[in-house]
């Protein structure tokens, strides 16, 4: 689950564990901005947005060894996000 913060600029996120349930909530490091969507593919959480203070869309992933990644612009719609299925993000 991601959504932007009440009264602030971040995104946080929280991730269900079957056996434990939701996890605490976190902020997502150094991103900030709204309309963010999360999807698990290939055991890795991608998450995508519209910047704060601009137009461009930017993603990033997480895993439980690296956490997230530094955010990267999707730049002329070729990102990562090209080797997910069409309509899975």
């Amino acid at each position: 689950m991601a959504s932007k913060g009440s009264g602030d600029n971040h995104i946080w996120y929280s991730f269900f564990e079957p056996n434990s349930g939701w996890r605490p909530q976190e902020v997502v490091p150094h991103v900030g901005g709204s309309g963010q969507t999360l999807k698990n593919y290939n055991g890795k959480a991608y998450m995508a947005w519209k910047g704060s203070g601009d137009n461009h869309i930017w993603y990033s992933y997480y895993t439980d060894q690296t956490g997230w990644i530094p955010q990267e612009p999707a730049i002329n719609g070729r990102t990562y996000f090209d080797t997910i299925p069409s309509g899975s993000l």
